[in-house]
């Protein structure tokens, strides 16, 4: 844990006690705000304040002892991943960034910026952004309440159109998968198997599942994009939301402030947060099952350097407004989102640097981070996850039903595999079509382009 001190060096918003011995207790100041401490004191204040426990002027007055949930280790680590500009990295980028434990919802660090004095808006709490592809896991948690295998196959060839939209849909670089199950398309990030799925599922109730898990922010209820992240959120609340999933459901409201002391250390405040069961276990187990592909061999393969278990998530908004990645092992989940306005606060697209594309960087830093974090700590493993749901859905209408398989030419049909498949089933490809192993950035084509193919 950190507490707000005195003893501060000045760099660092804590004194640098080694991993895991104890930090000393302390007060907090108003007037200790350059660098990241403006965050971290600001998080503070407003947990405290939203909690109606004290007012601003209580805590500013008061000579309180605030002991904090941050890790003075982890949030040194964190702000210098964040503060490190690639080669490359155009000015005027923003990075956000939070990590958390999932197991209890404390708060180990955040990236709030480069200097709260320049940029008071904290990008871990308070920027938004659309997260893209981070979303389709409350849609895929969705199939498995509604008791799909994930073995079902999808549709993944692109570009393809949906009804009740003008424009068809393609995956990131216009790639054809092929037949995919629900492993392989959060893996690579396919959206028109998952805007298939989301036809099925309804965008409602992918939107109510990432509000039960902690999504606070609008999301519309009516568009089938919901599922490819087109509604803005902040790191905070993704955070959060993933923290339910990689808990096995339960969720515990993520907070910065474990408790509060009077002067003659007296408890006048404990972190309350919640403990509440929202989703089956297994049905958790099975989302971070597929998950773990994303790393392993999927968009997020960089991630697969920290050399422990991890699920992750890649997403990228349309037109490549933003970039982020959500990964997680039991012990520490960590949310890294960047994005690029302009000198007016307008969206750009995120520009390729230094050999990463858009989508990549945000593995990147993540990766960098986590290499640090989790460094001479056990690797711990997931539960179990039992796949019970039917191939094709309880009433065969999911994704292909029967798993019929569709060329140019003819119609054929696949018989229904029981086991996980991680093959990719891929058709002929041009060069133009080649897999690039992006998969997220949402493209969308004219309808035109698919007349007389006989996508479905």
């Amino acid at each position: 844990m950190g507490y707000w001190s005195r003893d501060r060096d000045e760099k660092s918003p804590f004194p640098r006690p080694m991993r895991g011995s104890a930090s000393p207790c302390i007060t907090m100041h108003r007037n200790l705000r350059q660098g990241d401490k403006g965050y971290l004191l600001t998080m503070v204040e407003q947990e405290l304040v939203n909690s109606k426990a004290f007012t601003k002027d209580e805590l500013e007055t008061g000579g309180y002892k605030i002991v904090t949930t941050f890790d003075p280790t982890l949030q040194n680590e964190m702000q210098s991943v964040g503060d490190n500009r690639a080669s490359g990295m155009p000015d005027g980028m923003q990075v956000g960034a939070i990590a958390a434990d999932p197991r209890d919802g404390s708060i180990k660090s955040i990236y709030g910026g480069t200097d709260y004095l320049t940029h008071q808006l904290n990008n871990a709490t308070q920027a938004t952004y659309e997260p893209g592809s981070t979303m389709k896991p409350f849609a895929l948690l969705g199939a498995a309440q509604a008791g799909v295998s994930f073995n079902t196959m999808f549709n993944g060839n692109s570009p393809q159109t949906f009804k009740g939209l003008i424009s068809s849909v393609a995956n990131s670089g216009n790639v054809s998968y092929g037949y995919v199950n629900l492993y392989k398309a959060t893996a690579f990030s396919v959206n028109t198997a998952y805007m298939r799925l989301n036809e099925k599922l309804t965008p409602q109730k992918t939107a109510e599942i990432a509000h039960s898990a902690g999504i606070t922010s609008d999301i519309d209820e009516t568009s089938p994009y919901n599922v490819l992240g087109i509604n803005s959120v902040t790191v905070k609340e993704l955070t959060q939301a993933h923290a339910t999933i990689a808990t096995g459901g339960v969720k515990h409201t993520l907070h910065c402030v474990s408790k509060v002391l009077s002067s003659d250390n007296k408890e006048l405040y404990s972190a309350k947060t919640g403990d509440e069961r929202v989703f089956e276990e297994n049905d958790c187990a099975l989302v971070i099952k597929a998950m773990e592909g994303t790393v392993q061999y999927g968009t997020g393969k960089e991630a697969r350097s920290i050399g422990h278990t991890i699920a992750g998530k890649t997403g990228t908004a349309n037109d490549a407004y933003a970039a982020s990645f959500v990964g997680y092992t039991p012990q520490l989940i960590s949310t890294w989102a960047m994005w690029y306005p302009d000198a007016n606060g307008n969206p750009q697209e995120i520009p390729d640097f230094n050999g990463y594309t858009h989508s990549e960087y945000p593995v990147h830093l993540f990766t960098e981070f986590m290499k640090q974090a989790l460094a001479d700590t056990p690797n711990e493993t997931f539960p179990d996850a039992t796949d019970n749901g039917k191939v094709g859905g309880p009433d065969g209408t999911w994704g292909t039903g029967a798993q019929k398989t569709w060329t140019r030419k003819q119609q054929t049909t696949v018989t229904p595999r029981t086991e996980e498949n991680t093959q990719q089933t891929t058709p002929n490809q041009t060069e133009e079509t080649q897999n690039t192993g992006q998969g997220d950035r949402v493209s969308n084509v004219g309808v035109g382009v698919v007349a007389g193919i006989g996508w479905f």
